[in-house]
């Protein structure tokens, strides 16, 4: 899942990953985010709609 730092409040879940995620990474411009899990995929995400835009396997 993911959430606002400030609060800990959940405000999606990231559920097109098979596993549970370990990793999170924002980019610079705040529109989009990669999350790391242990299904070895790492994905792109639309920080608007949490849609993946991008799918990488390892």
């Amino acid at each position: 899942p993911s959430g606002e730092v400030s609060s800990g409040r959940q405000v999606a879940i990231l559920g097109e990953h098979d596993s549970i995620v370990t990793s999170v990474s924002f980019s610079p411009d705040g529109n989009t985010f990669a999350s790391g899990s242990l299904d070895e995929t790492i994905r792109l995400w639309s920080i608007r709609c949490f849609r993946t835009e991008c799918a990488k396997d390892s």
